[in-house]
């Protein structure tokens, strides 16, 4: 059995030193992928790195939830007032309409009928 052509540049080594609970953690990962500690701790570093640790807290992302609900309720505030006032002008363009259809309709039976 032949392997695939490596890599001829030989990874550095680093000392890294974890709290014992992280690396009971890192233990069970390893286990669960069937890997080493150092293949998962080289994807989590990838990963870290491409995101380029710019990954939402619990606590940034509680404060946008907060600030969308506030956002939202001024919009739903702003939504019923202009509601409101649609429907004032409404009901004011259709008394107008009322009144001019009454004038109409006074005008019409002043005109002499043909006989």
């Amino acid at each position: 059995m032949t392997r695939g052509v490596r890599n001829t540049v030989k990874p550095e080594q680093i000392s890294l030193r974890l709290p014992a609970a992280m690396i009971k953690e890192l233990d069970q990962l390893k286990e669960k992928e069937g890997t080493d500690r150092t293949a998962v701790i080289v994807r989590a570093l990838k990963y870290w790195i491409s995101v380029e640790g710019n990954i939402t807290t619990d606590a940034e992302y509680l404060n946008r939830l907060t600030r969308m609900e506030t956002e939202l309720a001024e919009v739903r505030d702003s939504l019923a007032k202009i509601t409101a006032q649609y429907e004032e002008e409404a009901a004011a363009k259709r008394e107008i309409i009322s009144e001019l259809q009454k004038t109409i309709n006074t005008l019409l039976r002043m005109l002499p009928k043909d006989e």
